[in-house]
């Protein structure tokens, strides 16, 4: 249930602080069809053979909602509190769309390590990327004790959630709830480039079927 919650998004330093350099992206726009460097030491626009190419390990996801999808392990610049890793290839294969979710904070209904963790990141993502638009919205109905945050972010009525438009990414980072005590970080970077040509084959794909 978890991974398919996730498809539905360099070792850090023992602190729990990450560099800025581990999370890049150029923000020029790049020729049709060319690659260019992706987070995670990834490349957009590459095939699969070519991601594993670069040592990582990819497993077959069983969705399609991103087209050709995998689990992916051993990236060449990994996040220490990342736990699952999804990348996506289209249509077409090639990487347009990549998901990092982190491991589980446990036993926390207020939070507190989850949203740590998560402005930390967020602050390494305005240094890169120019400043995000949050969402930080506590639900104010059934859910609004303080030690009632991570089950309001699960239930869907509280929402905690920064996101980033630039000329060539989208990307959303946020805090997934998994329990009523557990909570993980997400982040999303999809390439605009390559995300405009998969629904376009998607688009076509479904026209040829009907």
């Amino acid at each position: 249930m978890l991974m398919r919650l996730m498809l539905a998004c360099v070792p850090l330093f023992a602190s729990g602080f990450v560099h800025s350099q581990y999370i890049t992206q150029s923000n020029a726009a790049p020729q049709e069809g060319s690659k260019s460097e992706a987070p995670l030491g990834l490349i957009w626009g590459a095939s699969a053979a070519e991601i594993k190419d670069l040592g990582v390990d990819l497993r077959q996801a069983q969705v399609d909602n991103f087209g050709t999808t995998f689990f992916a392990s051993h990236l060449p610049k990994p996040i220490t509190d990342a736990d699952m890793i999804t990348l996506s290839f289209g249509n077409d294969d090639k990487l347009w769309r990549i998901v990092v979710r982190s491991r589980s904070y446990e036993s926390d209904p207020f939070g507190n390590a989850v949203k740590g963790r998560y402005q930390n990141l967020v602050e390494v993502l305005n240094e890169k990327y120019g400043r995000g638009t949050s969402h930080h919205q506590i639900d104010s109905e059934f859910w609004k004790a303080p030690n009632e945050f991570v089950i309001g972010v699960k239930a869907g009525r509280t929402k905690w959630h920064t996101d980033y438009d630039t000329p060539s990414l989208l990307i959303d980072i946020g805090i997934v709830g998994a329990s009523r005590d557990d909570a993980s970080w997400q982040i999303m970077f999809e390439k605009k480039q390559l995300r405009s040509a998969f629904e376009k084959s998607k688009r076509i794909i479904e026209k040829n079927a009907l």
